[in-house]
């Protein structure tokens, strides 16, 4: 793998990560209050605009990121590593929720 190529998965990985927790901590003060066993579709609603606008500011990290790096040698490949590494915080968001 090329060096810059990896420098950019990095730099992807660490305003991804930093913008996770971030929305994450939101996500749970915000359901802080909320009774699972009573208010379950307010939780849902919840986690669904959280996980919407999560997806929508990772992809927003992906296409700056490749309109910068668009010299990159074998673009496509990196903006397919990109949408995994996107996915892949999704499922991570959805699975730390269900632990709350």
């Amino acid at each position: 793998m090329d060096n810059d190529f990896e420098q950019v998965t990095a730099e992807f990985n660490t305003k991804a990560q930093r913008l996770f927790f971030l929305s994450y901590e939101r996500f749970r003060y915000s359901t802080k209050g909320l009774d699972r066993k009573k208010d379950e579709n307010v939780f849902q609603q919840q986690l669904g605009k959280y996980m919407y606008t999560l997806k929508l500011q990772l992809e927003g990290i992906a296409s700056e990121l490749l309109q910068k790096n668009k010299t990159l040698k074998d673009i496509d490949k990196f903006s397919r590593v990109l949408i995994d590494k996107i996915n892949s915080y999704l499922s991570e968001f959805t699975q730390k929720s269900k632990a709350l």
